[in-house]
């Protein structure tokens, strides 16, 4: 009786003359993802069949779940296209079960009839054992697909993956990393859609090596600790700007252009290191900073390229739901330094204008020089 895993993905079957290099990227990252484990990995009917050790299989599916582009995962058996054989791998599959349901796809036509299979199959199993069908709620779901002449499978598990696109497929991406809730899940969010993400965070001079330690713990969720992908962290230090901002003269644009900077360094940066966007963790109307208004205001700085808001129409608790299947929600929620929520004045500006803005900006005569100057001593931190 061989077991193995099937993998299957549903989104990719709609890119028609292109599937062949979606399946291949995706062919590449499962590989990588379970690289340190004994396994062979086949492209076989425009599914994955993954061979694999035993003692490792828990561990195993938990990686596949998490890697986009995978709609299904299968736990499946192996057997030859002959009833007799079918019936002895189907009972053997229900010992320690009370009820079950059996269901039938028949790639292979010319074997036996539907209502057939299903009639010799299940009345065999009803005579060797204490079970009954339940078609409604059954402990065990028998899928038996009659593949060819020669061979026929027995799905006994159906799991589902995250879906999406493969890693790798949209381009990649920098994303403005804080150590809340939302930056993390709009991460993942895009790295769902196909995207290489990257990861970009502000501090001061007053954050410790915790916080740090932080938002390498919370990349390591979105990556599967690199298995995924070996993400980068670039670190700026912000305090000089900051120290800056404090002399305009209006406090309550004092969020506006804070977030207007770290755009305009955000995206030199990503020019520089050749990234095709940026992405943020906006939720509309959520707090000042994400009102239609301020997106407008701060966007009007970024005028090479996009910036992606892949939570734009999500609310908290939609959030957090995401966050809490990602595993990052309780990372997340732990203490950190802000540099947004440190510098926040009591009343800040709901609806600011770009005219306001540029013209607070014209005040602070050292803003770009040691705008350039933070970007010059950036760091780079390989996350492991």
């Amino acid at each position: 009786m061989e077991k193995f895993i099937v993998i299957k993905f549903g989104e990719l079957f709609l890119k028609g003359k292109n599937r062949s290099s979606f399946s291949g990227c995706l062919f590449k990252n499962v590989k990588r993802a379970l690289k340190g484990f004994e396994f062979n990995l086949v492209n076989k009917n425009n599914m994955f069949f993954l061979f694999f050790e035993q003692e490792n299989e828990n561990e195993i599916l938990d990686i596949l779940k998490m890697i986009p582009g995978i709609s299904y995962i299968h736990i499946c058996y192996m057997c030859e296209t002959d009833i007799n054989k079918i019936e002895e791998l189907a009972c053997k599959l229900c010992e320690g079960f009370k009820t079950f349901k059996i269901e039938i796809k028949r790639k292979h036509k010319n074997f036996m009839e539907r209502d057939e299979i299903i009639s010799s199959v299940a009345r065999k199993i009803l005579s060797n054992r204490e079970i009954v069908v339940d078609v409604n709620n059954p402990e065990l779901l028998l899928t038996i697909e009659i593949h060819s002449s020669k061979d026929s499978y027995i799905w006994t598990d159906k799991i589902k993956g995250i879906g999406g696109l493969p890693i790798g497929v949209n381009g990649s991406c920098l994303s403005l990393l804080s150590g809340g809730i939302d930056s993390p899940v709009a991460s993942f969010q895009v790295q769902k859609r196909g995207q290489i993400v990257d990861y970009l965070t502000f501090i001061t001079e007053d954050v410790t090596e915790k916080t740090i330690d932080k938002l390498k713990k919370l990349i390591n969720k979105i990556t599967l600790n690199n298995k995924i992908h070996n993400a980068k962290l670039y670190v700026i230090d912000y305090t000089k700007v900051q120290h800056e901002l404090m002399h305009m003269s209006n406090p309550k644009y004092r969020i506006t252009l804070m977030r207007r900077s770290f755009y305009r360094i955000a995206q030199e940066i990503a020019l520089k290191n050749n990234y095709d966007a940026l992405v943020c963790g906006d939720s509309l109307g959520q707090v000042a900073s994400q009102t239609l208004e301020s997106i407008n205001t701060i966007s009007n700085v970024c005028d090479k390229m996009q910036i992606f808001r892949p939570l734009l129409t999500f609310d908290k608790q939609e959030i957090i739901e995401i966050a809490k299947k990602i595993d990052t929600y309780e990372t997340s929620i732990g203490e950190h330094e802000d540099v947004c929520s440190m510098f926040a004045p009591q009343n800040p500006a709901t609806k600011p204008s770009v005219k306001l803005a540029l013209s607070l900006e014209n005040e602070l005569k050292l803003l770009n020089y040691i705008e350039q100057s933070v970007i010059n001593k950036i760091k780079i931190i390989n996350v492991e």
